[in-house]
């Protein structure tokens, strides 16, 4: 029981077919809220839909508590309420406490959301810093008919799946802001071409793949011990890789780069056409004219 209020038990036991996925502006709510107020404790309300067994948390707020932790009843109803009127496509689907681990007093504050909606989440959002990552954990919390110092009801909170969902425009603005706090310039970097961005990814495979020659020498020549997890790892990416020569890969490379130079070759002479009509529109609706008023 770990030292804890012996009234709920706090286990794992296996994770129910439910995913969370948390969009990034939650996240930054959630820490702008952390660093603002400065305290060691904060919470709030999850909002977003349901679909599918998939739960998609668009928005958050956090809530007022009070020295115990425990949260203020009526402020979460006002606030929830304006919300709900701002964003009427979106439902109450669980809330957040920015503690390590689960405590005593979760099982009271799950309780509030409980009453507000069916099988509310519970994230757990440990912005320590400690990691380069910020560790996320969601639970649902399950009632247990046990007699426990004469009480009958025990809580469990069950981890289900969870992940940031983010698209590809938004991985894109992170990158850059992130290129661009630290630079001195007021502005925010420029977005970079397709080939800009084919050229950093394959600097950076190359940098790993030396990386991992590195470490296979090094163990070879028992410098550093080997791990077999590692040694797997490795041994499925080489099964991934397709077994052609060097003379076959060479030929399907020069076909690809001949297609692609044919599309870059006809989309310049469509994009030529273009402009050349647009130079001569204006012309003929002139002559058009002209010929209509003799």
């Amino acid at each position: 029981m770990n030292g804890q209020d012996e009234s709920s038990l706090f286990f794992e036991l296996g994770a129910p077919q439910l995913t969370c996925k948390i969009h990034p502006v939650v996240l930054f709510t959630i820490i702008d809220s952390y660093v603002r107020r400065k305290e060691t404790y904060n919470c709030g309300a999850l909002l977003g839909i349901v679909l599918d067994g998939v739960v998609h948390v668009r928005n958050s707020f956090s809530i007022v508590c009070d020295e115990a932790n425990q949260i203020d009843n009526g402020y979460f109803r006002s606030a929830l309420s304006l919300h709900l009127r701002a964003n009427p496509s979106e439902q109450l689907v669980g809330w957040y406490s920015t503690e390590s681990d689960v405590t005593t007093g979760t099982v009271s504050n799950h309780e509030i959301f409980s009453k507000e909606t069916l099988n509310p989440i519970f994230l757990l959002v440990d912005i320590s810093f400690s990691k380069s990552s910020i560790p996320l954990r969601a639970f649902t919390a399950t009632q247990l008919s046990l007699l426990l110092q004469d009480r009958k009801s025990a809580t469990i909170f069950n981890p289900i799946k969870v992940e940031v969902d983010k698209v590809e425009a938004e991985k894109l603005g992170a990158e850059i802001l992130v290129k661009s706090k630290n630079s001195n310039q007021e502005t925010v970097s420029a977005i970079i071409s397709d080939f800009e961005n084919l050229d950093i990814a394959i600097s950076r495979l190359l940098d790993l793949l030396k990386l991992v020659l590195e470490y296979v020498d090094n163990v070879l020549i028992n410098k550093v011990k080997g791990d077999s997890i590692i040694g797997r790892q490795l041994a499925n990416c080489l099964a991934l890789l397709p077994k052609i020569d060097l003379e076959t890969f060479d030929k399907l490379h020069a076909n690809d780069m001949q297609d692609l130079l044919m599309v870059v070759y006809l989309t310049n002479l469509v994009r030529l056409q273009l402009n050349i009509s647009g130079y001569f529109q204006p012309t003929n609706n002139l002559q058009t004219e002209t010929t209509k008023q003799t």
